[in-house]
């Protein structure tokens, strides 16, 4: 009688804690997305060209709050997000109102932002995709470099 009970409570440990480690590796994904990346490409543009504004995404501010900001070189870029999965949205976009010489590519970021419906991190990379999974915007882990 003893050795079943110690079987069925050895299983129920056993179970629980599988149970556990999966929860933390899904939460882990979305996780890994709450840090700062530096820009590498954003579609329309050239990668040097992004490289050079030193342009980032920062999840690390707000998040309880579900607030980012972002930079393309010039003025402060902030934001709202959804995020379920790997689904994810950006919502009241804005951003400061510096005079900037060039700032088309801020421009054409924040149009990009508006078209976000999902993410994929893979190794050091974060990709912002639309809803062709088409890559829009491409991002390293800022501590990576």
């Amino acid at each position: 009688m003893m050795k079943k009970l110690m079987m069925v409570l050895a299983i129920a440990v056993s179970g629980i804690m599988l149970y556990g480690c999966a929860n933390i590796q899904s939460a882990g994904t979305s996780s890994h997305l709450m840090q700062k990346w530096r820009l590498q490409s954003i579609q329309g543009f050239s990668d040097a060209e992004v490289l050079q504004t030193k342009g980032f995404i920062d999840f690390t501010g707000a998040a309880k709050e579900h607030k980012a900001f972002s930079g393309v070189g010039c003025n402060r870029i902030f934001f709202e997000y959804r995020l379920s999965g790997n689904n994810l949205s950006f919502t009241n976009i804005g951003r400061t109102k510096m005079m900037c010489e060039n700032i088309a590519m801020e421009e054409a970021y924040i149009a990009l932002l508006e078209k976000v419906t999902s993410y994929q991190t893979k190794g050091h990379y974060l990709m912002l995709k639309d809803a062709g999974g088409n890559v829009l915007i491409k991002a390293v882990d800022l501590n990576w470099q």
